[in-house]
């Protein structure tokens, strides 16, 4: 029989790895929101299993107390575990959490700091349904420092593997084209004046060098060229790179993201314009618009030298912005 501390860790694993999951859907309209509600679930459970470990496997450390109320009214000094109206017992959130463990020395503080602006993130989650593409992006660095922070804590405090998860955020720019998005921003948002001027502070507070295991924000660039993005990330308040690597996009990636052929393309753009005519503005069109990562990829026969003949493949997004052309 699995020990409590077990029990939760592997319960933890599973939210971090749904949240991961549902970050790098393609195309899912409130991944930012998820993420955040799920990795700090995740979170709240990973620091239960460490107060039960730290309590030799006493899982009554981790529940609310309340103060007893005296009859006369005012509340007395002894306590008691709270219950819900159903009479279970009532677990610590991760405030109470983070709380306990901010005066726990053997805890880096960047992590903590780092899960509190996840948390307040979640919690003002409505603020998140809006096209505001800078305010993806600062969730994305806090998310991704956020992961590298989560599977340092479990190395350190449980000695678990996790080498068969893949623990790592999609890059946005694998989904949204941040250089034309502008004109999608809307007015600024009080959750990301706020998350600016914590992170401001932040950045004052921890001069960390290149060696600190814990970050608060990882600051990530990707550039792309035909077949693979050259990714390049860097820790909040370092002063050099932290790694610089390159994905590469199998066969199967590819198709899945640019599904479709220059028929189906045709096809597609006959049934949804009345007045569409494959004539030469639409080729240049299609030029054009094609040459947009999120849009179009050029597939080589030969995919590794790049040359020979090749084909171009789409992907739905295309369709898009050809509603700006053409009548539906």
């Amino acid at each position: 029989m699995k020990s409590n501390v077990d029990a939760i860790l592997e319960k933890s694993i599973a939210c971090a790895v749904s949240a991961i999951e549902i970050y790098n859907k393609p195309d899912f309209k409130y991944r930012e929101e998820t993420f955040s509600i799920l990795m700090i679930n995740a979170w709240e459970l990973l620091l239960k299993a460490k107060k039960i470990k730290d309590a030799h496997n006493n899982i009554r450390v981790i529940y609310a107390k309340e103060n007893i109320p005296k009859k006369h009214g005012g509340k007395s000094k002894r306590w008691k575990y709270k219950m819900n109206k159903k009479g279970y017992y009532i677990t610590q959130g991760i405030e109470k959490l983070l709380m306990d463990f901010s005066n726990d020395s053997n805890i880096d503080k960047r992590c903590l700091e780092n899960i509190e602006l996840l948390n307040n993130i979640r919690n003002s989650a409505i603020h998140l349904i809006n096209k505001d593409s800078e305010l993806c992006n600062i969730v994305f660095e806090i998310g991704s420092a956020n992961l590298k922070n989560y599977i340092e804590f479990i190395v350190e405090n449980f000695n678990k593997d996790l080498s068969k998860y893949n623990f790592y955020l999609m890059p946005l720019s694998f989904y949204s084209d941040y250089e034309i998005v502008d004109n999608l921003k809307i007015q600024d948002t009080s959750l990301k004046t706020k998350l600016k001027k914590d992170l401001l502070i932040l950045n004052t507070q921890y001069k960390s060098g290149p060696d600190e295991k814990y970050s608060i924000l990882l600051s990530t660039k990707v550039s792309f060229t035909q077949g693979d993005a050259k990714i390049i990330t860097t820790r909040f308040g370092k002063a050099k790179e932290d790694s610089d690597f390159t994905i590469n996009l199998s066969d199967d990636e590819i198709d899945r993201r640019y599904p479709l052929s220059f028929e189906d393309l045709i096809r597609n753009l006959r049934k949804k314009y009345p007045n569409f005519k494959q004539d030469k503005y639409f080729y240049k069109l299609n030029e054009t618009l094609r040459g947009k990562k999120i849009n179009g990829y050029q597939r080589f026969l030969n995919n590794k030298t790049k040359s020979g003949t090749y084909r171009w493949q789409y992907s739905s997004n295309i369709l898009n912005d050809f509603d700006k052309y053409y009548t539906k």
